[in-house]
């Protein structure tokens, strides 16, 4: 029983004494009073959430605190649910892979991939900055406009395993891994570092599996050339994209110089001539003879 229930019932508990003890000859109606008064308070302030979700509860137009699932009540003028803002506590499963892991006897790097199961903790109840941080990108992501394509919460999450396992990794040999000993106590102390650093934002890491691991060089280092080869190939389209937007009456041939000549300016080389970039300015310019 939450506070506002509370004060509700009582509010009406205090209404029907005092209506009691001072009109004892009408002590009946003041009981169908008060008796259909709680029912129509039940109908308009209770509020209810289908677990395992769980309400926004704001106050005075702000954040306040996230209530329980099933029925709560709700301060009438001063609190406020949403329907379509609740907060989802259901795990979510996600892989991770971590990269460039380096032991502490070697520079030689490894990989190595997890799976993870994670949640917004059950344990929230007021909302301060933090956790008002967290809930808003969840929530952006719940309503999936176009300009939420990205996952900021996982990508947080991915991002704060990957640096924690980094720097865990760094006490722990290279051949150490290959146990299976080893890298259950290594998932155990990544889980628990992991929550010491989510729990201001609301997170809970619940369990953390090893699925993956190789310690061969040179697949690594194909690994990173191949995503490498795939960001370039990503830059030059966007190029391409751009370029037609920009200059749309440009012959195909120039513009795939013109492309050419911006992925040597990403690599550092020398810039394009100036009689190259005179030339591709001539032709957007109109023709007048071609009017006449």
């Amino acid at each position: 029983m939450n506070t506002s229930v509370r004060i509700f019932l009582i509010t009406i508990l205090g209404l029907t004494i005092t209506a009691i003890i001072y009109a004892p000859r009408m002590a009946w109606l003041s009981v169908i009073i008060c008796m259909a008064a709680l029912i129509a308070g039940f109908k308009i302030f209770m509020k209810t959430t289908i677990d395992p979700h769980r309400p926004i509860v704001y106050r005075f137009g702000h954040m306040h605190h996230i209530g329980q699932p099933g029925a709560i009540f709700i301060i009438p003028g001063i609190e406020n649910i949403f329907p379509n803002q609740c907060v989802n506590m259901q795990l979510r499963t996600q892989k991770i892979k971590l990269n460039n892991m380096r032991p502490s006897d070697s520079n030689e790097r490894f990989y190595a991939e997890l799976q993870i199961r994670w949640r917004i903790s059950p344990e929230i109840t007021l909302i301060d900055t933090m956790i008002k941080m967290t809930l808003l990108m969840d929530m952006r992501q719940s309503e999936k406009t176009p300009d939420t394509t990205i996952d900021e919460l996982g990508q947080m999450v991915d991002q704060t395993i990957n640096v924690a396992a980094k720097h865990l990794a760094l006490h722990y040999p290279k051949q150490a891994f290959e146990r299976i000993d080893t890298r259950e106590d290594f998932i155990q102390v990544l889980r628990d570092s992991v929550n010491e650093i989510f729990k201001p934002y609301g997170l809970i890491l619940e369990t953390v599996y090893w699925v993956d691991f190789d310690s061969n060089s040179d697949k690594l280092a194909a690994q990173v050339e191949i995503a490498i080869s795939h960001e370039r190939v990503s830059g030059l389209i966007k190029d391409i994209q751009e370029i037609r937007e920009k200059l749309p009456d440009l012959p195909p041939e120039d513009v795939i110089a013109l492309q050419a000549y911006l992925d040597l300016l990403r690599r550092g080389l020398p810039p394009p001539s100036p009689q190259f970039m005179q030339q591709i300015i001539q032709k957007q310019k109109p023709n007048p003879a071609a009017k006449t």
